[in-house]
């Protein structure tokens, strides 16, 4: 990566691969790749992949033909131009490797204090979470459609186009415009062919639209926790007494490793209650993405908690991921 221009060749840096099909001035016909967190080949068909390089030819010809205007121009990044991956990597004539371009502009970004976890982190949101469901060799032809892709009337067969007004011609031009959607956005534009026609289609997101499982992402700014929780139901709430708004997860899974690496002493069944004091959810999303987004990694803080019945506060020493370690 020492050469490439980081603005224009931008993709999530955790992807196993992602092709840019381009001309020789650099304009980027599209994109190929992605993945979701049960996979990292979960996008990858060399049927699509045969569509997208064909659909690669026409943007050429209607590149030729001026039909497809030169894409904007923005003044370049390199990588000897991000701090700390100048100093540690380029300057040291190491390889620029992907991971470290993400190592260090989220790094620098949360010592300047611009960091903002919900987009950083949670890079290239996947479209499942949105109720679509694509027939992967078909390209971005919809196989299912469920949850609020369903109540946008978005149906199988359907050709997604466009997505906020921007063309897609693959699933990772989707992923990439969606991962440019601000993450409190309450609905998604679509443009869809259906029977010959296109359609706008506006879906409602879910306000997790954009979580996704951060475990194959090597992020030094996540916060590890190594516990695992499912918010209570409503009725159990109430038995309870814990009202809505609060704090209410069961822990339903503890790894080896928070005993390996000390963190903290909970066990499957605890429920939080807690986090630092705090019983008000700000997020609606449970302990552990409050944590990931509101405290830095590394941070110790106090968990309360019920087991058994009792109240208990327990501490909760988050870890911070060091991955092929470069600086020195």
């Amino acid at each position: 990566m020492r050469g490439i221009d980081l603005r224009r060749f931008d993709f999530d840096r955790h992807n196993a691969v992602f092709y840019f099909i381009v001309n020789a001035n650099q304009d980027i016909y599209l994109r190929y790749g992605g993945r979701n967190a049960s996979s990292s080949d979960a996008y990858l068909n060399l049927d699509s992949l045969q569509i997208a390089l064909s659909l690669a030819l026409e943007e050429h010809q209607n590149f030729q033909t001026g039909k497809r205007p030169p894409d904007a121009k923005e003044k370049p990044i390199f990588p000897n131009d991000l701090p700390g991956l100048r100093e540690n990597v380029v300057q040291r004539n190491r390889c620029v490797e992907c991971h470290h371009i993400a190592h260090f502009e989220t790094t620098v970004a949360e010592n300047l204090g611009q960091l903002v976890k919900k987009r950083d982190l949670y890079r290239y949101p996947e479209i499942e979470k949105l109720g679509i469901h694509l027939n992967i060799p078909k390209g971005l032809l919809v196989a299912r459609a469920e949850a609020g892709a369903k109540e946008a009337a978005l149906f199988p067969g359907d050709l997604i186009q466009k997505i906020n007004d921007n063309t897609v011609l693959t699933l990772a031009d989707l992923q990439y415009r969606l991962d440019q959607v601000d993450r409190d956005a309450k609905h998604l534009n679509l443009a869809i062919l259906r029977h010959g026609q296109t359609r706008s289609l506006t879906l409602k997101l879910p306000s997790d639209w954009w979580v996704t499982d951060l475990s194959h992402r090597n992020w030094t700014v996540n916060p590890l926790v190594f516990f695992e929780e499912k918010p209570l139901g409503e009725q159990e709430r109430k038995k309870l007494k814990i009202p809505p708004g609060s704090f209410a997860s069961r822990i339903t899974e503890v790894p080896l490793d928070a005993l390996l690496e000390v963190a903290h002493e909970l066990k499957e069944g605890d429920i939080i209650t807690a986090v630092d004091g705090k019983t008000k959810d700000p997020f609606g999303l449970g302990a552990k993405i409050y944590i990931k987004l509101s405290h830095k990694s590394g941070s110790a803080l106090q968990l309360t908690i019920l087991r058994g019945g009792k109240k208990q506060t327990l501490p909760l020493q988050t870890i911070r991921q060091i991955f092929r370690r470069v600086e020195e």
